[in-house]
């Protein structure tokens, strides 16, 4: 069963897997569920219709998944899917996006885009302040990609 600290508030629609630990004054809202071996770490807020993979750590003060801060969102559901083995540290903040995108991290599937660039053209990353397809940036900025989201676990 999840470690749930006492003081931490789990909406009880949310799915945890059952060695998930969520610390002090944490929150964890409706339609989220975080897998395996994930620790959410004290003061942290992970929004509605979050989806965390498997052995994720959020550090304190962190805000993962809350609706987006785009002034067009009128309010549109949104998604925030994260994959397995990330670190989000102290005071970082995703947001999910306007309309139905959906933000997603997860070093395997960008590994499977190198293999398989046909299946993910549409698979846009974050590079430097811009987005760009990454099918379509060379081998080495891919790899650089894949190795930031694996916190040097490439």
């Amino acid at each position: 069963m999840a470690r749930v600290h006492p003081t931490a508030i789990v909406d009880p629609s949310a799915v945890l897997a059952d060695d998930v630990e969520v610390g002090p004054y944490s929150i964890v809202g409706r339609d989220v569920a975080i897998g395996a071996g994930s620790i959410v770490g004290p003061h942290v807020v992970v929004g509605a219709r979050t989806r965390l993979g498997a052995r994720n750590r959020i550090f304190q003060f962190a805000s993962i998944g809350e609706i987006a801060q785009d002034k067009k969102y009128g309010g549109e559901p949104t998604r925030t899917v994260i994959g397995d083995d990330n670190v989000f540290r102290e005071y970082v903040t995703v947001n999910g996006g306007t309309a139905l995108q959906i933000n997603m991290l997860d070093p395997d599937m960008l590994r499977d885009a190198q293999k398989h660039p046909r299946d993910y053209r549409h698979l846009l990353v974050r590079i430097t302040g811009y987005n760009a397809y990454f099918t379509t940036i060379g081998k080495e900025l891919q790899d650089e990609v894949i190795h930031r989201v694996s916190h040097g676990k490439f």
